[in-house]
């Protein structure tokens, strides 16, 4: 629960004058509370009677409100996050809540005085009723929506005795519309998958041999499919079933697999649309029970004091926000203070507070002056770390919020193409196994985060000893400390007044990935993750912002268990990743040089390319090192290719494939590895043509980076964001 201050609404009968009386009150309290002036309206009274009951009204409507006012707090908290206190906007001029009580004024527009106390007070209960049922009503659909979302996940997760197999399964491996033969699928321990491959072929008659294939595995068991006739299919169950073998009721059908896909995804989309709105609502009529509730105080107050003081009496009125742990103390110091009000009260310390839902208390004591009590949500940034209140994941909007310690895992076709944020996390591992549309990672510390695919940009917001890992066509950066980025990025990284930031070259595989990088339009031979571009430098810092990520060592993030990556066999090994190791321009050391082209003009030309790049791994691990400094895949116009002026490969006009690899021996050993692949592609002539043409291409680059980051600028200050934000997003 989020931490609250007290605040307490008090009256005191004006038997001098109201100045000295807030002066004694004040002198008094000092360093117990900090008071305010509570201004109640005039409203038309009625009897003695009519006060009486309208007491007992007041004391449940203000019950009531609490409550409905703690359920709308608690549910937009669950939505914005728990310590957003500071949107929760109340009042006419729309104000923190605590400020709404310091300053209170009466809202005309909304309870006019003209209506007599018993009319204000049903108004005012009308007014939370209907609220109440209106916020059931929105969120039991709501929650309905949710609630079918997280259904259809969960059908993807579990393990294989009771997980949907739609997602693991594809159509090579069963024989369809055989009017004999059938496919089955059997569930295996692991521990017996050599019982079975032994033993399935003579569980019952008429199996075909060699039929069986593993398709999927988890942590715990082994997927199968075995391929027998039919009139053989009860038999081989029962006989399955003795053996501990369990043949799961599943019949392939493309038309499932499309109709789950499409179901999830419509679902969520279903949900984003009424987030939105449902988020609006709950703040606007947050401000509606709010306010009413603070009315409803308000009154009592009134009643209350009238009914002690007579109508005569003029009254101090005073809200007191109460300091720190000193509640019972100033209880205690008013009770003296005013003891001569009410000799027969003797005063007490509080032995019990019963807090309902709402913050309200209600007193099991009482005192010689008018007092009523609610307990306020404090806004974030009063509050220290320390004290917040419990982290939580939601699933359903694709984000994780506030999380402490936890792992949280995206598999593939989960987010399908959706946006992802990552807020006030600690200490927490999140991988995003999918293709994404952007990436948010905002107020994070320790964090490792993967993104396995990104179609426009991953934002790092103020975060502190945070590791990205992640292939996007846009990074920006800002605010940072103390973080390291490995990256597969088409253009420069950018990065806004952060310190000590650490950036390498994105080394991965699994076998979804090639498919999200071409989803998302990444190639993995154009990577600038070297050519980072500091926008605005950390005040007073003289050095360098960043650094590269030493070529030798090797980033990773420890992964979790095989229940949560499911089939997804991920590495971040340099020997298995798809994305070329390259060690970028600012590490390039001295020594001989060369550029090797490929022209992209057969299909097989990015194959040979791997290949080529293997070949320079393999020479390097024999003998002295070849080091690949940066590739290159660009469409090519004939002014882009002067820097290869000793060649007319400027003349072949199209994609290329460009390589700049230095080493000992460079020229001839790359020579002689493409001329052993047998592909088309060019080579630089000697060591001292490599260098120059290497000086070139790295003009070129700088140029063509230069051009698409102001691309960024002009694009960021089209969408109205100044020099000084144009890093931000909302999140």
């Amino acid at each position: 629960m989020a931490a609250t201050v007290e605040y307490i609404f008090m009256a005191v009968p004006d038997e001098s004058s109201a100045e000295d009386t807030l002066r004694l009150i004040n002198d008094k309290t000092s360093g117990m509370s900090t008071n305010y002036v509570l201004a109640l309206p005039e409203l038309k009274i009625g009897s003695l009677d009519t006060l009486m009951s309208t007491s007992e009204q007041l004391t449940k409507a203000d019950t009531y409100a609490a409550v409905v006012v703690q359920k709308v707090m608690e549910y937009t908290m669950n939505l914005i996050g728990p310590d957003d206190h500071e949107e929760l906007l109340v009042g006419p001029t729309r104000v923190p809540m605590e400020t709404f009580i310091q300053h209170f004024h009466w809202d005309e527009s909304h309870y006019p005085l003209r209506i007599h106390l018993v009319g204000m007070v049903e108004v005012i209960s009308k007014v939370i009723t209907q609220l109440d049922t209106t916020f059931k009503q929105k969120t039991t659909a709501y929650n309905a929506i949710v609630q079918k979302v997280q259904s259809a996940k969960k059908k993807s997760m579990g393990n294989l005795l009771t997980r949907s197999l739609d997602e693991l399964v594809t159509a090579d491996k069963f024989v369809l519309d055989s009017e004999y033969l059938e496919t089955l699928v059997v569930v295996v321990p692991k521990a017996a998958s050599k019982e079975w491959l032994g033993s399935y072929e003579s569980l019952t008659a008429m199996v075909v041999p060699r039929s069986s294939e593993l398709v999927a595995e988890d942590s715990e068991y082994h997927l199968y499919t075995v391929t027998l006739f039919k009139k053989v299919i009860d038999e081989f169950k029962s006989k399955a079933r003795e053996q501990k073998f369990v043949v799961r009721d599943y019949r392939f059908s493309t038309d499932s697999q499309d109709m789950a896909n499409r179901e999830l995804s419509l679902l969520k989309t279903q949900l984003e649309k009424q987030l939105g709105p449902m988020i609006h609502w709950l703040k606007v009529n947050f401000n509606v029970a709010f306010s009413a509730w603070i009315h409803l105080k308000c009154l009592r107050v009134l009643v209350e004091s009238i009914l002690r003081y007579g109508l005569s009496n003029k009254l101090v009125t005073l809200v007191m926000k109460t300091q720190g742990k000193s509640s019972g103390k100033l209880r205690r110091t008013l009770d003296g203070l005013f003891l001569y009000l009410d000799k027969t009260c003797i005063a007490k310390e509080i032995n019990e507070e019963m807090i309902f839902p709402g913050g309200q208390v209600m007193e099991s004591d009482y005192h010689p002056f008018v007092m009523f009590t609610a307990h306020i949500a404090q806004s974030s940034k009063h509050v220290s770390q320390s004290r917040r209140g419990s982290r939580q994941l939601l699933h359903v909007m694709d984000a994780a919020i506030q999380l402490d310690g936890e792992t949280v895992v995206q598999l593939p076709r989960q987010l399908a193409g959706r946006s992802f944020v990552i807020q006030k996390c600690r200490n927490c591992t999140i991988l995003l196994l999918d293709c994404v549309s952007r990436v948010t990672v905002q107020e994070c510390t320790n964090c490792k985060v993967f993104v396995g695919a990104c179609k426009e940009r991953v934002l790092l917001d103020d975060c502190v000893d945070c590791h990205l890992f992640a292939a996007t066509r846009q990074v920006l950066v800002r605010w940072c400390v103390h973080c390291e980025l490995h990256l597969l990025c088409p253009s420069q990284p950018l990065i806004k007044s952060s310190v000590d930031m650490v950036f390498g070259c994105l080394q991965c595989s699994y076998l979804q990935l090639k498919g999200q990088l071409d989803a998302a339009g990444l190639g993995v031979f154009t990577n600038f993750w070297s050519n980072v571009s500091e926008i605005v430098r950390a005040e007073d810092d003289e050095q360098s912002t960043w650094t590269l990520y030493p070529p030798e060592t090797t980033a990773s993030i420890e992964l979790p268990s095989r229940d949560l990556l499911g089939d997804v066999s991920i590495s971040f090994s340099k020997e298995n990743s798809i994305i070329p190791h390259t060690i970028g321009l600012k590490q390039k050391p001295s020594g001989e040089e060369c550029m090797v082209v490929f022209y992209c003009n057969a299909e097989n030309v990015r194959h040979k390319v791997g290949q080529f790049l293997q070949q320079l791994k393999n020479q390097s691990s024999a003998g002295s090192p070849l080091l690949l400094i940066q590739t290159v895949e660009s469409s090519f116009r004939a002014d882009d290719a002067q820097w290869l002026s000793h060649h007319p490969c400027y003349t072949l006009l199209g994609i290329c494939i460009v390589a700049q690899v230095y080493g000992d021996g460079s020229v001839e050993r790359c020579r002689g590895i493409v001329s052993k692949l047998g592909v088309d592609a060019y080579v630089s002539s000697s060591p001292d043509q490599g260098a120059a043409e290497g000086e070139s291409f790295e003009q070129w680059i700088s140029a063509k980076l230069a051009m698409i980051t102001r691309q960024q600028i002009s694009k960021s200050l089209a969408e109205k964001l100044d020099s000084e934000s144009m890093l931000s997003q909302p999140v």
